[in-house]
């Protein structure tokens, strides 16, 4: 009753019940936002901002409790989410597109050497996939879900395979060399203004790029997308794989310290090699935006950075259990937080591997570094809520149609807590699966 209300009114409701939330004592960012906007929304004017919209409104949010057992540690931290969009026959059209493509081309995402059980893998890996590319996307083209597959097998199946050792060995020189050789090779095929075929004797990620050019410039074409918006998608591609190069590298190549970044230089570093900005100007190329309308907007540079830093360091907290205790991966932004923590406290190793190892003798270092990686996705969160409150006047459709994008992917952020991938949890596929049939 008495709905709807205005700004002022649902603030200091919402404050009441955010108040009595058990997680409330425990987010010290929410706490501190809460408590000074109460006395100066208490003493202001009713007003309501110009709103964005329905697409580009963050949905709801959640609490839920995040839990990674790092080097024998268990972490949990309290996140705030929006809610998951649910799947629907949009879902199931991306999913027949992808698990079409790979049993085509026999690709297996698992790489599972055992049939049956590569079988079972993919399956649960294609709904993972189809799910990010699904909830990221206003589209309902299923381009989404090929380039976030090619994304991803660049990262897991070339850079993620090269090990941090302390000297350069002659097999890491030879991965470096293939993966900046199938790099070029696929920066060809965006290039050509014309499709290419499929050929069997094509590398797996090459079969991958091109089918992601195929639909790209049917698409582009039939939607009349501009030359301007198209390169700027394949130069911020390139780019990324360009900086997961200069990631590997620094793998194999650095001294110890130099491997193990500063958190100032991780976070620039991060924003590079991410894959979130192509993603995000994917989004917009598929909802009809021209580049050249935003390419200088400071809202939009700054709401896209955002995003590609929650995004990013989101991952980081999923994948810390995989790249920490597993592949030692130490440009994870717990484990440099960790190693700041450590730094600190005058406490130093000789070895990559003697930081990862010995994880268990700093129980207290790493629950700390989880806490930060999460307080911090908690904070910029709250910095897009922010920063959406309002709209620029005068903006254009283009601008709008930026805005979407981000919210998007804000939108998609719990996708990965329902997935095989990170949280190893089939029973979070069940609706999905009753919807493949």
């Amino acid at each position: 009753a008495g709905l709807p209300l205005d700004a002022h009114t649902a603030f200091m409701k919402a404050q009441a019940c955010l108040r009595d939330h058990p997680f409330f004592a425990e987010l010290r960012p929410i706490r501190e936002i809460v408590e000074h906007n109460s006395s100066v929304v208490a003493a202001s004017t009713p007003m309501d901002p110009m709103p964005f919209s329905p697409d580009t409104s963050l949905y709801q949010t959640v609490f839920e409790e995040v839990k990674r057992t790092i080097g024998g540690v268990e972490c949990v931290y309290p996140r705030m989410f929006p809610l998951r969009p649910d799947s629907n026959p949009v879902f199931v059209k991306k999913f027949r597109v992808l698990s079409g493509f790979c049993e085509s081309h026999h690709l297996s995402i698992s790489g599972d050497e055992d049939l049956e059980k590569a079988r079972k893998k993919d399956f649960m890996a294609q709904i993972d996939f189809t799910l990010l590319g699904f909830s990221a996307y206003h589209s309902e083209s299923p381009i989404p879900v090929l380039f976030n597959l090619l994304l991803w097998w660049f990262d897991d199946k070339y850079i993620d395979t090269l090990s941090a050792q302390t000297e350069i060995h002659e097999t890491e020189t030879k991965q470096l060399d293939t993966i900046l050789q199938l790099k070029n090779d696929m920066k060809a095929v965006f290039d050509l203004q014309e499709t290419q075929k499929i050929f069997e004797t094509d590398a797996d990620i090459i079969k991958i790029a091109k089918q992601v050019h195929q639909m790209l410039i049917g698409f582009c074409k039939s939607q009349r997308v501009d030359d301007n918006t198209y390169n700027a998608f394949v130069r911020a591609t390139f780019e990324t794989f360009d900086s997961q190069i200069q990631q590997a590298e620094r793998k194999v190549k650095e001294s110890v310290h130099e491997k193990i970044l500063s958190p100032e230089k991780y976070e620039t570093e991060r924003l590079k090699f991410s894959g979130v900005r192509p993603s995000l100007m994917l989004g917009f190329l598929l909802d009809g935006g021209a580049v050249d309308n935003i390419r200088d907007d400071d809202y939009i540079n700054e709401l896209w950075g955002l995003v590609n830093w929650l995004v990013s360091i989101d991952n980081c907290g999923d994948s810390s259990e995989k790249e920490i205790n597993i592949e030692k991966d130490p440009e994870n932004h717990v484990f440099i937080l960790y190693k700041a923590i450590l730094d600190k406290k005058g406490i130093f190793y000789d070895t990559i591997d003697a930081y990862f190892d010995n994880i268990q003798k700093h129980p207290e270092e790493i629950k700390s570094a989880f806490k930060k990686n999460q307080e911090k996705i908690n904070q910029t969160l709250l910095k897009i809520r922010e920063l959406l409150s309002c709209k620029p006047s005068g903006k254009s459709d283009d601008f709008e149609k930026a805005v979407k994008a981000a919210v998007c992917w804000v939108n998609a952020l719990p996708w990965s807590k329902k997935t095989m991938r990170y949280y190893f949890n089939p029973l979070s596929q069940q609706h999905e699966r009753q919807l493949i049939g």
